[in-house]
C-alpha cells in the first residue's frame, strides 16, 4: 500500500545519484501530499465549476467584513464636494436660470426586520448655484490647474451633511439622484408631484430648446490622495471628473 502511495508522488526530485535505480526519488510523505493536492484541486473545480456548467448563480469567496464597511462617505463642507455644470453645444456654460432647473434627492433603500420586501424613501436636497453658498472660487476649490467659478457651477448646500453608504443588495443603501429639466413656471417634486416653486420666470420654450439642444452635463468631485513620499504635505485634495453626459 505504501509503495502505491509512494508511486503517486509527483513532487519528487530527480537526483544525480540514483537510488534503487529510480529516475526520481519518491517518498511516502510526498505521495500523501500529492494526493491531498489532487483532492483539493478536484474539490475546487467541482465547487466553483458546477454553477458555470449548471448556469446558476456563481459562488465567490469575498470578505464579508470588508463589504459591510462600504461607507459612509460624507458629503459637505468638510467632506466630499460635488460640482455640476451644464454647457451648451459650443461648450459654453449655461448660467441663465431661466433655461433649466436642477433637483437633487438622497435615495434610501432598506429592509425592515422580519420583512423581505425592500422599502424606499427619499429626501430632497438643497442644490443651487455655488455663488449662493460661496463668496469666491477660493472658498470652493481653486488651484493652478483648475478652479470652480461660483456663478457657473451648481453645488449642494455645504452645510447639509449627506452620508452615502452601503451597496446595492445590502440591508441599507443610500445614493444621490440629480435631475436636470427645462425651466417651467411650476416646478414639481420628481416623486410626489408636489409643488416646489411657482411663478418661475422662464424663457420661451423655443429658446430653451435651442439652448439645451446638444447640451452636456459635467460632474466633478473632490478626492483625496495620500502620498507617502511627501513628508511636508502628504494629504492632497484634487478634483476628479466623475462623468460627462450628453
Amino acid at each position: 500500500m505504501l509503495e502505491k502511495i509512494k508511486s503517486i508522488d509527483f513532487l519528487s526530485v530527480s537526483p544525480s545519484l540514483r537510488i534503487q535505480n529510480q529516475g526520481s526519488y519518491k517518498t511516502t510523505l510526498g505521495g500523501c501530499i500529492s494526493i491531498i493536492i489532487a483532492l483539493l484541486g478536484i474539490t475546487s473545480f467541482i465547487y466553483f465549476g458546477r454553477e458555470l456548467f449548471a448556469k446558476e448563480e456563481p459562488s465567490a469567496i469575498v470578505s464579508d467584513k470588508l463589504i459591510k464597511q462600504v461607507g459612509p462617505y460624507e458629503f459637505g463642507r468638510d467632506g466630499i464636494q460635488i460640482f455640476i455644470t451644464i454647457a451648451d453645444n459650443y461648450y459654453q456654460e449655461i448660467v441663465d436660470p431661466k433655461i433649466f432647473n436642477m433637483q437633487a434627492y438622497l435615495m434610501i433603500y432598506y429592509f425592515e426586520e422580519g420583512d423581505d420586501q425592500i422599502k424606499f424613501k427619499f429626501e430632497e436636497l438643497e442644490i443651487g448655484r455655488c455663488n449662493k453658498y460661496y463668496d469666491s472660487a477660493d472658498d470652493i476649490y481653486n488651484t493652478e490647474e483648475y478652479n470652480i467659478p461660483p456663478h457657473e457651477y451648481f453645488c449642494f448646500n455645504p452645510d447639509t451633511k449627506v452620508d452615502l453608504t452601503g451597496y446595492w443588495g445590502s440591508s441599507y443603501v443610500t445614493f444621490l439622484e440629480i435631475y436636470v429639466s427645462k425651466c417651467k413656471p411650476t416646478l414639481l417634486n420628481q416623486f410626489t408631484g408636489e409643488v416646489i416653486s411657482e411663478n418661475n420666470e422662464c424663457l420661451d420654450d423655443k429658446v430653451i430648446e435651442e439652448k439645451l439642444n446638444g447640451a452636456s452635463t459635467t460632474i466633478n468631485i473632490t478626492n483625496t490622495m495620500v502620498d507617502s513620499n511627501n513628508n511636508q504635505n502628504p494629504v492632497t485634495t484634487f478634483l476628479k471628473k466623475l462623468g460627462y453626459y450628453k
